[in-house]
């Protein structure tokens, strides 16, 4: 009680609290005093009982286990340290997978039900996006001491743990604002993904009781998992749904209930921690519940935001908490808050020459020298066979460095009618590495070049769809060729640590009636027209009246869900499909990605597709970066394609893609953090 009566005093007592925040104020430890009341047979300081094998009475059930201690090794990487163990990275010697693996050592009889706790809570709940996944748990050989340690194997999270991502995001300052709560989208989707594995723990009758964020995890790419299960209760019936008595972080638990009152543990106390981890996620490490109680207390009803008032419903009194159901609703309901607005960023556009490679420096250094000419639109038709009008390109967002970059070319083919000009379009967007993105649009129309060249004689022979399958078999070996050239070239460089780039392909016949196009991960080609989709492979591509777009790489199949939990990832749900986690993610791309040790980087394409068109109407090719498809759902990238298609010339499409653009990448959805880039190619009608 004294505790929470500093914050009623000014600057001094809020140093005092400060330095109590510091502290490792866990109370699974019997040292405090003030919980006395704990009557926990886990906290029994009596001597552990050891079998002539070195292993308590406890961990019968773990010495039985099936899995192979010879698979794991660690590197000698120490990740943590606790109480009674170390957390140490490691390897499958395998499949080269990086894993972290905890070892347990029978020194303590918490030690022994923490071990204990942790292998059943995992084994109970099974496999879930948002809850750190145990790959194996087994007892170690005897190193010369006669008491045996317990190692378990966890999926290796990359992206710390929450209490830094929170330190990053709110800083270190003592002063807190609850009229201005940092709800951003990742904040949102963080606090959704805790919601949904509570929901998962509790239907499994499991309390977790240590919820916090130092507990949290994230992944390479910002998802959140539950993690560290050591004084949870995995309850064996429905029936016992009461625990001990208070457990877990002073600053997470609910104090009155727990403490003052001397309640039993139940499971909507874990709603009160997982309320307090939401105030620290969206106003900082010093943030407290009980603060922000107060705060909502003292305001009018109509004054207090949405998402404040669904914290004070999880940090209420057990009689009036919410349930995770509740939370969950409210969560959902709050997608449609308005973020705040960062500056909106310029629209920047070029007209792309025969076989050039742009990018937004180098738009605004051609923007500087010379303006745009009527003339300057007419090239294509002038200069090419190819009936195309004009093609252009746009990038906004507010990513800082560019890694959008594509490509048009002409392709001679020598087949039927000597040399004729294919054309080619090309998106790679770099996802991290813009070095990898560069280099495959400059090689790419020299590898489809090679590729055509070797089936140029087998062309003479065949025409129609046929010819169609043997352009596009070459576009996928040209791509995988870029995959191998990249690794080569970064290999010379003596620099292999970069990301790779997704992309999307499209190439265009020389009377523009037909296209083969070919995507790896999430940027995609749209075809907007009268066109008909005659053959395709991967995922059906999306179909709409007027528009065939292409699919981003999604998880279908058992036999790749099981390559992917193979290779040490996990597959995330969303509202619009799923995909792999971020790890992973980029194994479906051109170029080393630095984790070869998770997973085999050969692209994969997400769709190949062969399409034709009424050459009497209008039509249009456009290729769009995955930045585009993190803003817009399915519906929204279909209205965004669609609105390119009504366009005169040059001109016009330039404003629509402007127009389109600037919703898309820095109007309504400002916040974006990607960049959106369109490359549009539009086709006259009469084609010859």
């Amino acid at each position: 009680g004294q505790m929470l009566r500093f914050r009623k005093h000014g600057i001094a007592s809020t140093a005092v609290f400060a330095v109590l925040q510091l502290l490792p104020l866990t109370l699974v430890f019997p040292a405090r005093k003030f919980l006395a009341a704990r009557r926990s047979v886990i906290h029994d300081r009596s001597e552990v009982v050891l079998n002539s094998d070195g292993v308590p009475e406890e961990w019968e059930d773990i010495a039985e286990s099936q899995h192979d201690p010879n698979v794991w090794e660690e590197d000698g990487g120490v990740l943590g340290k606790g109480a009674f163990g170390i957390v140490a990275r490691g390897i499958n010697k395998k499949t080269g997978e990086l894993v972290a693996i905890k070892r347990i050592s029978p020194s303590h009889r918490l030690a022994v039900a923490t071990a204990k706790n942790e292998v059943e809570a995992a084994n109970s709940l099974g496999e879930h996006p948002n809850i750190v996944q145990m790959k194996a748990y087994f007892l170690a050989p005897p190193n010369g001491s006669h008491a045996r340690d317990v190692v378990i194997v966890y999926r290796l999270a990359l992206g710390g743990d929450l209490q830094t991502w929170i330190n990053q995001q709110h800083g270190n300052s003592f002063s807190v604002d609850f009229n201005k709560p940092k709800l951003t989208d990742e904040a949102l989707r963080i606090m959704r993904q805790l919601t949904a594995a509570l929901q998962h723990i509790h239907s499994m009758n499991i309390q977790h009781r240590d919820l916090k964020p130092p507990n949290i995890l994230l992944s390479a790419g910002c998802t959140a998992l539950i993690a560290d299960f050591g004084i949870s209760l995995v309850n064996r019936s429905s029936a016992r749904l009461q625990g001990h008595a208070a457990l877990g972080d002073f600053y997470f638990i609910d104090v009155d209930s727990l403490v003052t009152k001397e309640l039993p543990y139940t499971l909507d106390d874990d709603i009160y921690s997982l309320g307090e981890v939401f105030v620290r996620i969206l106003y900082g490490r010093y943030a407290t519940g009980v603060d922000l109680r107060r705060f909502v207390e003292e305001c009018s009803s109509n004054s207090v935001p949405p998402v404040l008032q669904a914290l004070k419903q999880m940090l209420e009194g057990r009689e009036s908490r919410c349930s995770l159901e509740q939370v969950a609703q409210i969560l959902d309901q709050l997608r449609f808050v308005p973020k705040p607005s960062e500056p909106r960023p310029m629209v920047m556009s070029m007209f792309l020459g025969i076989g050039s490679v742009a990018t937004v420096s180098a738009v605004m250094d051609h923007l500087k020298k010379k303006k745009f000419r009527k003339q300057d639109m007419s090239v294509f038709s002038k200069k090419s066979k190819l009936q195309a009008s004009f093609c252009v390109a746009q990038t906004q967002g507010t990513r800082p460095s560019l890694q959008d970059y594509y490509c048009h070319a002409r392709i001679p083919w020598n087949v039927h009618a000597g040399a004729r000009s294919w054309r080619l379009l090309g998106m790679f967007d770099g996802h991290g590495g813009r070095d990898c993105a560069k280099f495959a649009a400059q090689s790419l129309p020299h590898e489809v070049r090679r590729m055509l060249r070797e089936v140029e004689d087998e062309a003479h022979e065949v025409d129609g769809v046929h010819l169609w399958r043997m352009a596009a078999a070459a576009l996928q070996k040209a791509l995988e060729s870029l995959d191998r050239l990249y690794i080569k070239f970064r290999e010379k460089k003596n620099n292999m640590d970069l990301c790779g780039t997704t992309a999307s392909v499209a190439l265009l016949s020389p009377d523009g009636l037909h296209a083969a196009v070919c995507n790896i991960g999430d940027s995609r080609t749209a075809l907007v027209g009268d066109w008909k989709l005659l053959e395709h492979s991967g995922n059906a591509p999306r179909q709409v009246p007027g528009l065939i777009l292409s699919h981003a790489h999604r998880v279908s199949d058992p036999s790749e869900m099981a390559r992917i939990d193979a290779a040490g990832g996990f597959v995330e749900y969303g509202a619009s499909g799923h995909r792999v986690n971020g790890v992973l993610g980029v194994s479906r791309a051109i170029g080393y990605c630095g984790i070869r040790d998770f997973a085999d980087l050969v692209p994969s394409l997400s769709d190949s597709l062969i399409v034709e068109r009424d050459g009497e109407s209008r039509a249009l090719v456009a290729v769009g970066s995955d930045g585009l498809f993190k803003t817009c759902d399915e519906s929204e990238a279909d209205s965004v394609y669609l609105n390119l298609s009504d366009v005169e010339g040059y001109d016009s499409l330039e404003q629509k893609l402007a127009d389109t653009l600037d919703t898309a990448g820095g109007g309504v959805a400002s916040d974006n953090k990607d960049n959106a880039t369109l490359l549009a190619c539009a086709l006259p009608g009469s084609a010859v």
